[in-house]
């Protein structure tokens, strides 16, 4: 029998189920590094299957409630890092690394749109597909980065393109999905759509950015305040920017390229924000395995 059919859920056995999970998933992730060199996030993605498998109620999917929210937070506060690396002004000494990502998603999009139209699925299924391909993982990259120590240009450039393609998806994919709810494929909705969804998200980003701008010219970039600032504003974010019809992710990956722009500095991220981005990490990829 499933995992949920066999306990009754109190807020305090939901409590304890998510303890554990995290506790299991952080032991795993150890434990494969530690003897196969490999990235943490494979114990992550083995402990999903697992809970998945047994019926782990907090992983039902589609996700809702709790879930949704812990798994949408944990892209945001990746997302809001990586954007609060990549600095604008770099492009101008590196504008071919505008012209790569824009030609490999491109690219991208269309291999996975005619190989799918090739199996015959529907039009729909096809184009949110091939958004989907687009994205280059900021999240998985991230953590490898950080498992495997990587660092240099070649690191640099990688996130940095991964960002991008990011952006792309995000942009596309989610006035995409909107439109397929109203069942409006025309190309004019579309663009209208896309529009909407980068502007509302924009508003939101900037919004973020301004706020945390004026907080660090008061609090110490690596305190603990700035930590607790920083996340909160991000959980706010992704409270609001969905229902107004913004993209939550977007709108924090949007904040921290305006963040950088506004407060050039070299970015410190706090070590308190870390750890609590770390134990997002983790719950987002069991999620996702699951």
């Amino acid at each position: 029998a499933p995992w949920a059919d066999r306990l009754n859920f109190t807020p305090g056995t939901q409590a304890l189920e998510w303890a554990l999970l995290l506790a299991v998933a952080a032991l795993a992730g150890h434990l494969v590094q530690r003897y196969t060199q490999l990235p943490k996030i494979i114990g992550y993605a083995v402990v999903g299957v697992v809970v998945g498998w047994l019926g782990f109620a907090g992983a039902a999917w589609p996700l809702t409630g709790i879930g949704l929210f812990l798994l949408e937070l944990g892209i945001a506060v990746v997302l809001f890092e990586a954007g609060a690396r990549l600095r604008l002004r770099w492009f101008r000494h590196n504008p071919m690394v505008l012209v790569q990502s824009v030609t490999e998603s491109l690219l991208t999009f269309l291999a996975a749109y005619l190989a799918l139209r090739a199996l015959g699925l529907d039009l729909k299924v096809v184009r949110a597909l091939s958004v989907i391909a687009v994205a280059a993982s900021p999240t998985v990259l991230t953590r490898v980065v950080l498992d495997l120590r990587a660092g240099g240009p070649v690191t640099d450039r990688a996130l940095a393109l991964a960002t991008l393609n990011t952006f792309y998806a995000l942009t596309l994919g989610t006035a995409m999905l909107r439109s397929i709810d109203r069942g409006d494929a025309a190309m004019l909705a579309s663009i209208g759509s896309t529009a909407a969804v980068l502007g509302v998200s924009l508003l939101f980003g900037a919004v973020l950015a301004g706020l945390l701008a004026a907080a660090l010219r008061v609090l110490n970039p690596s305190s603990q305040d700035t930590a607790i600032v920083i996340l909160a504003l991000i959980a706010a974010c992704v409270g609001a920017a969905a229902p107004l019809g913004g993209s939550a992710p977007l709108a924090a990956l949007l904040g921290g390229v305006l963040l950088k722009q506004i407060h050039p500095r070299p970015w410190v991220w706090p070590r308190q924000l870390g750890t609590a981005a770390s134990m997002l990490s983790i719950l987002m990829f069991v999620l996702v395995s699951s």
